[in-house]
């Protein structure tokens, strides 16, 4: 029946959000034959994939529909999973490096009420707040490149490391060779040896 375009029309429009809606091409929405769903859960999930012009843009309404009798509390996870995976099926089929919008929808229809949360940081218990500090925030970028060298020396464990890491490319490697051969003799009058001769595999 979701392959019907007034079914697949009508179901989007009474079930996407404002926002949403307000962007979408509803002439647009188009069923793909893609699936993320592994084998050995296919008795328990079907998935459908609908691609869609946000904006003018390629983008996809997913729809997972559950058909376990009891709802499954790991299923934003699960979601993320799948979305994830319709990015990087969407970056290969384009061979561009813009990221879709991934709309998904899930439709249970199991015996017992679907009580779980559908927010993914509810899943991070008491870290739910650290979690939603940490995930969708820019990554933390440590450019070598722009840290000075008497700032590395400031710590001499991890500026070694880091110094040696910024200078390893450079064609006259000799003059930091130097200052990381005498760092190093500190830790050998310290006895540190464990620093200058790491066990194999660290």
């Amino acid at each position: 029946m979701m392959t019907d375009p007034k079914i697949i029309r009508e179901f989007f429009t009474q079930n996407l959000p404002a926002n949403i809606r307000k962007v979408i091409n509803f002439d647009s929405i188009s069923l793909q034959k893609d699936s993320f769903i592994d084998d050995s859960l296919r008795l328990q999930i079907a998935d459908l994939l609908y691609s869609a012009e946000f904006d003018n843009k390629l983008g996809y309404l997913y729809l997972l529909v559950e058909h376990q009798t009891t709802p499954c509390q790991l299923m934003p996870f699960r979601l993320l999973k799948y979305m994830i995976a319709i990015m990087e099926h969407h970056l290969k089929k384009t061979k561009k490096n813009q990221l879709p919008v991934v709309y998904p929808i899930v439709i249970y229809h199991g015996i017992k009420s679907y009580n779980y949360s559908t927010d993914l940081f509810d899943l991070f218990g008491d870290k739910k707040e650290l979690a939603q500090d940490v995930l969708w925030k820019p990554y933390q970028l440590i450019d070598l490149s722009k840290v000075s060298d008497e700032k590395l020396k400031n710590s001499l464990r991890y500026g070694i490391m880091a110094y040696t890491m910024k200078h390893i490319y450079e064609k006259d490697f000799l003059p930091a060779l130097k200052n990381i051969v005498n760092n190093l003799q500190v830790f050998e009058k310290q006895g540190e040896m464990s620093y200058i001769y790491p066990k194999s595999g660290s």
